[in-house]
């Protein structure tokens, strides 16, 4: 095993052990155990309760208003919010590396990011980038990204004989 994947795992591990430990309910149920206070006022839960001193929105987990599975995982435990956070970051880690690993995916990538850091300047400043880099790039999916992107920008310049000389080059590839 990879050392760089251990110290991911022990940590996914002891969380998912923990999340399960602190998810059982306290002896006597969930109302707090014999002599507790219930949910509500002084409980755990409910309004008023330990979780809700903090102020609105501070609970654990994101906000009903950031879900974005529409609550579907409301009643979900915070450690259990925590555990499937956690397992999205190591999701996206994974993708990275992935995408970082294929040079091709990573050249599209880059241009993808490119193009969003364009948008702030105006289409021209955009068609020079691309139109200035194209001729350097030797990956035909990288050139078939940045062909999709100056179409879309010849087009939204009203530069429409460009952007079909753009799409021409995408449907019948240049010879090399």
């Amino acid at each position: 095993m990879n050392m760089y994947m251990k110290a991911p795992i022990a940590m996914l591990i002891s969380g998912l052990v923990a999340a399960t430990a602190l998810a059982q309910p306290g002896p006597g149920g969930p109302g707090g155990g014999p002599g507790g206070p219930p949910d509500g006022p002084g409980g755990m839960g409910g309004p008023g309760g330990r979780m809700d001193q903090r102020g609105p929105g501070l609970r654990f987990g994101p906000r009903e208003s950031d879900d974005p599975f529409g609550g579907l995982f409301r009643n979900e435990p915070p450690e259990m919010q925590f555990v499937r956070l956690f397992r999205g970051y190591l999701d996206l880690v994974q993708q990275m590396t992935e995408l970082a690993k294929d040079p091709s995916a990573s050249g599209v990538s880059a241009v993808m990011t490119a193009n969003d850091i364009l948008k702030a300047r105006s289409n021209n400043d955009a068609i020079a980038f691309f139109a200035d880099i194209l001729p350097s790039v030797k990956d035909p999916v990288i050139q078939r990204a940045i062909r999709l992107q100056l179409v879309d920008l010849y087009k939204n310049s009203n530069q429409h004989d460009k952007a079909l000389v753009e799409l021409k080059a995408l449907i019948v590839p240049p010879t090399q």
